[in-house]
């Protein structure tokens, strides 16, 4: 079906909505939601001075003596005066060059902060990832390690950890840390210090949000591609699946720390999975809105080979602070490239067609303006839900797999109707042989009665002399009935339609079941097919005999009445049952022939085919009865 000019004028005011609220959205996120953004007491000079606050939970960001290329130990503080190249802020820069371009971002480094505090209580340090290995001394012991610092030595330890700190009005934290190959080197996320248990449910909190992602995101992906893999859209299947896996890459990092997993790999797979995963969105968005191949080929290609990039890159840039540069500046102009391909292709593809067109202007909608704020606000660090990309990503699964899966769900119905119009085929050649057996039935009846009819003659001729009109009558009354025949019902002038009328009246008057019809079928049915009519009575007429046989012997009864109003065409169907019909949840009812704890086809299919005309179709139970009535447009304009 195509979009309507009010349709196509109310698209891109629904996409401007959308960018809006996006933006809104990412940037409340990044305002309130953003260590760098909370306002607590900082340090300066190396020092904190938590004094006459009372604030219990802080993150170090500011102050933190910094002793560039240097591995210093507490000892070596307390021994002799080292000198501070800089105090820092952390994620002020992303390695240990300090901003020099002609120093190397890799090495080794220590960083120090020294925290006043008049409360007599045990405190809870949370340390994130530091790059890529470190030391930890509280107060002048050693209170944890991950990896090798020696840079000859070297041995990769990444992980987040939580480490207890003893009541004390004077706390000295010195962390050594040694990078020797990563895009980002050293403390690089603010840790956070206060009352253990604030520190702790925040921590916790964390791990549960991404843990809840990772896991939906996987059986979403997977229960999916398991129900796609004997369809036609498996291609489609195996693409979400990917974009799933990859997604799932992308937000692992807090786990994979947690458990103390780091290694170049899992780190590698992290920046991997989001570039990868942004690749897979633009084909899937290929695949979903058709998007012609003069521009999908091309974006599909710069994506692919941003992804071989991250691959590669990070092993040939050794020290050299311009190529890590060089690297930064490509993926943000990617990602604006991919933020503007995303919104501006899917708003010109659904200008020609209507399906899931709301879902995909929200879909690539959210992932650009979350590309956009990326950008934006690149100070940013999380307290507790995602980065912007990470949220977005969730979000864009979520619909993806709506609009997946409502395809899932017209495809299904779709198999349903070719089956219903195979059975009806089916239906009608058994119609056709019914009256064909009845035809040689009444072929043979007739050369029989031409044989006897000078018997009945001669009857006739008696009874009339002898004056017994009484015996006469009744005589002939038993002459006529002989001579009726079913297959002589003539209920409408549409012969596909009158064979399924007299097939089911012959099956119902087999078992007893009175039945009264009042049939006015228009000879121009206009827009409805001949087919989906017999689809729509033979359905309902066979459950309204089904549910007859269930009857006790002289209560069921089925009343059929087919008649035009105005456009519409008008079939009522009423039958008498013993039980109260149950709805199902697909919009049909609980079928009888799989002990009510199945949803009944018949009904199904009489909904999808009323469907396709844009139609009414109502069920009711009342007082031991069941009424289908149903509304069909006729002519081309108000059907689909």
């Amino acid at each position: 079906m195509q979009i309507s000019p009010r349709q196509k004028d109310s698209y891109p005011l629904f996409l401007a909505v959308i960018l809006i609220a996006g933006i809104l959205l990412f940037s409340i996120n990044a305002i309130y939601n953003n260590k760098y953004a909370l306002k607590t007491p900082q340090g300066e000079n190396g020092v904190l001075d938590l004094r006459n606050t009372d604030k219990d939970f802080v993150y170090l960001i500011s102050g933190w003596e910094f002793y560039q290329y240097q591995l210093l130990s507490p000892d070596e503080f307390h021994s002799r005066t080292p000198i501070c190249s800089d105090y820092v802020s952390i994620g002020q820069h992303g390695g240990f060059e300090l901003g020099d371009k002609e120093k190397s971002p890799h090495g080794s480094a220590t960083y120090r902060i020294t925290i006043l505090t008049d409360t007599a209580s045990p405190r809870m340090l949370e340390l994130p990832e530091i790059y890529s290995s470190c030391r930890i001394w509280i107060n002048g012991s050693l209170v944890s390690s991950f990896g090798t610092v020696e840079p000859d030595n070297f041995q990769r330890g990444i992980a987040n950890t939580l480490i207890t700190i003893p009541a004390s009005d004077k706390i000295e934290i010195v962390i050594q840390a040694t990078d020797l190959d990563s895009l980002y080197s050293g403390l690089t996320y603010p840790p956070a210090i206060g009352n253990p248990s604030i520190v702790t449910k925040l921590f916790i909190l964390r791990l549960l949000i991404y843990t809840m992602a990772f896991t939906v995101t996987l059986l979403i992906g997977c229960f999916y591609l398991l129900t796609q893999l004997k369809s036609k859209q498996v291609k489609n299947a195996v693409l979400f699946f990917l974009l799933c896996i990859f997604y799932a890459g992308y937000i692992s990092y807090p786990l994979i720390h947690t458990l103390g997993l780091d290694s170049t790999f899992w780190y590698r797979l992290e920046s991997f999975s989001l570039y990868a995963m942004l690749f897979i969105l633009i084909l899937q968005q290929g695949n979903i809105c058709r998007i012609p191949g003069k521009y999908r080929y091309p974006m599909s290609a710069v994506s692919l080979l941003i992804c071989v990039i991250v691959l590669i890159m990070p092993l040939y840039w050794k020290d050299s602070i311009n190529a890590m540069l060089l690297y930064s500046k490509l993926l943000m102009y990617y990602k604006w490239i991919a933020a503007g391909y995303l919104v501006l292709s899917t708003m010109t593809a659904i200008l020609d067609k209507t399906r899931y067109s709301r879902r995909l202007l929200a879909c690539f909608g959210l992932m650009g303006s979350a590309l956009a704020i990326d950008r934006i606000f690149p100070l940013y660090e999380p307290i507790v839900a995602g980065w912007p990309l990470e949220i977005a990503g969730f979000i864009v699964v979520l619909l993806l797999f709506s609009i997946l899966f409502s395809e899932t769900i017209s495809v299904y119905r779709n198999m349903l109707i070719l089956k219903e119009q195979e059975r009806y085929d089916k239906r009608q050649l058994e119609v056709q042989q019914e009256q064909y057996q009845r035809l040689i039935s009444s072929i043979e009846s007739a050369a029989k009665n031409r044989h006897d009819l000078r018997h009945h003659i001669l009857t006739i001729r008696s009874l009339a002399e002898s004056h017994e009109q009484e015996s006469l009558l009744r005589y002939l009354d038993q002459f006529e009935n002989h001579f009726k025949s079913a297959s002589n019902i003539i209920l409408c002038q549409n012969h596909a339609v009158n064979s399924i009328l007299v097939h089911y009246l012959i099956l119902a008057k087999q078992d007893e079941i009175p039945t009264k019809t009042a049939i006015n079928l228009p000879d121009d049915l206009g827009g409805i097919s001949e087919i989906n009519l017999c689809i729509i009575l033979g359905n309902s007429l066979e459950n309204a005999l089904e549910a007859s046989k269930h009857m006790a012997k002289g209560e069921a009864r089925i009343q059929i009445c087919i008649q035009p109003i105005g456009f519409m065409l008008s079939i009522t169907i009423d039958n008498k049952c013993d039980t109260l019909a149950l709805a199902d949840s697909k919009g049909g009812f609980l079928s009888d022939k799989r002990d009510r704890k199945e949803s009944g086809l018949g009904i199904l299919s009489i909904r999808a085919a009323v469907e396709q005309y844009n139609g009414i179709i109502k069920f009711e139970t009342l007082q031991n009865e069941f009424r289908t009535s149903i509304l069909l447009p006729m002519d081309h304009e108000h059907s689909r």
